[in-house]
């Protein structure tokens, strides 16, 4: 019986190694150091593409170099053996140091990621890494900076890229062993923290990742210009035009910005409409990146004036978490995002007026009315008129034409169309098709425009 269950432990042992695809693994944890002798190494994959995965708690053991029987020097780390062929390092949660010399010489690496758990880089650690064809970006996720011990990635390629938080930018091209890298760095931004408010962040590369719904439009403002090429693979991008009243009827305008232009320029607040890829609502996660090469001043909103109308109104964008609190001077003025509801007319969906409390993450946009002399036919309120409660917002292609109208999501800077089903046809003027149309023209479908001819 014992023999049997042994037997089959066997098997079930050797199924999970064969379903996960382990090429080997075993311990790298430092034992003479309380809490890393837990600390293990798996290779999983397939040759010449294997993914090297730390696990564990603590530190990890330090290794060193030592010239192989090809007259190359190689880590003495257990997985040297696989090091030209291992292309992602993954580090789990939990580790805090990683040795000398544990990714030298992995002449394949295109990536490290680390938890932020990880607060010590020793000596060497990537050295001679991605020296072959290939580039390694290091992503450091860490609330506070990491220490590196000597040269951690001397002889890798020329378009290495350690990619940091947006906060600690500073922290890093000025830190001790960081600072030669410098050139490498990029900051990551996040709704999490504001950008440039304290004054210190530097000029330099920045990227920002947010997930956004395919089909449903968001305020945009980062403070590093996106070319078109970037832009133009997720969605189209939507300036301020002004508001129109007619009668009772308030109407946000936003026209679709010049595909002509050579990209979005910095610090402007925009409206970004994703297109469908999939289906209408389903996340999709962007990564815009850019070159911060000037500093709004710290304290102001970027404003977006509705310069073409002349009206009293005004389209911001903030890089920083805003709120208007009681007391604030613009309260009534603004027009934000709200996550519930305010009355039986009034619903999370809607673009609407801020109470006391709202407030603004980074990087989106908001509409403020200012009280000014309005000479346009277009007009806005007087500065007495009652503001309304609510707003819908009118999208105009860039030839002029209407290609929908529909709200602005008050909960998380997302638009919407109310009366806008999937996979439905709709003419410019929003009505729904009970069909595809027969007849020619310019027809709306999943959020682009069709031509029927």
């Amino acid at each position: 019986m014992r023999t049997t269950m042994l037997l089959l432990l066997m098997v079930l042992t050797s199924l999970s190694a064969w379903a996960q695809n382990i090429v080997a693994s075993g311990n790298c944890g430092d034992t003479g150091i309380n809490g890393g002798a837990d600390v293990t190494w798996t290779l999983t994959g397939t040759s010449p593409n294997y993914t090297l995965t730390i696990s564990g708690t603590g530190p990890m053991m330090y290794y060193g170099s030592a010239l192989g029987g090809d007259d190359q020097y190689h880590s003495t780390a257990p997985w040297s053996t696989y090091e030209s062929e291992i292309e992602k390092v993954v580090v789990g949660s939990g580790v805090t140091y990683i040795g000398s010399y544990a990714f030298a010489y992995c002449s394949a690496l295109t990536s490290i990621s680390l938890p932020s758990s990880v607060t010590v880089l020793g000596n060497y650690v990537c050295y001679g890494s991605s020296n072959g064809s290939t580039n390694l970006r290091i992503d450091i996720p860490t609330a506070v900076a990491v220490t590196i011990g000597n040269d951690g990635f001397e002889y890798c390629q020329a378009d290495l890229q350690i990619a940091v938080p947006a906060h600690l930018l500073k922290t890093y091209k000025e830190a001790t062993n960081w600072s030669k890298y410098a050139a490498k760095m990029v900051g990551v931004l996040d709704d999490a923290h504001d950008f440039n408010t304290g004054g210190n962040a530097p000029k330099g590369s920045y990227e920002y990742t947010r997930t956004f719904k395919e089909g449903v439009a968001a305020t945009l403002c980062l403070p590093f210009e996106v070319s078109s090429d970037q832009i133009s693979l997720y969605g189209q991008v939507y300036t301020f035009a002004g508001v129109d009243k007619s009668g009772e009827l308030w109407e946000v305008v936003m026209q679709e910005a010049n595909k002509t232009s050579s990209a979005l320029t910095a610090y402007r607040p925009y409206l970004f409409l994703p297109y469908i890829f999939n289906s209408k609502g389903k996340d999709l996660p962007i990564t815009f990146h850019g070159n911060v090469a000037s500093l709004a001043i710290a304290g102001n909103v970027i404003q977006e004036e509705d310069h073409n109308i002349g009206s009293f109104w005004t389209f911001q964008g903030v890089t920083y978490y805003y709120a208007w609190n009681e007391g604030h001077a613009n309260l009534g003025k603004i027009y934000g995002f709200a996550a519930q509801n305010y009355s039986t007319t009034v619903n999370p969906g809607d673009f609407v007026k801020a109470a006391a409390g709202a407030n603004i993450a980074p990087f989106r946009a908001f509409l403020q009315f200012t009280s000014g002399v309005s000479s346009a036919p277009r007009r806005g309120a007087a500065d007495q008129e009652a503001l309304p409660s609510r707003m819908s917002v009118r999208l105009v292609d860039a030839d002029g034409t209407v290609t929908a109208i529909g709200n602005l999501s008050i909960d998380n800077g997302q638009w919407k169309m109310d009366n806008w089903m999937e996979g439905e046809w709709y003419t410019l003027d929003g009505r729904r098709l009970n069909s595809a149309p027969s007849t020619r023209g310019i027809y709306m479908k999943n959020g682009k425009k069709v031509i029927v001819k």
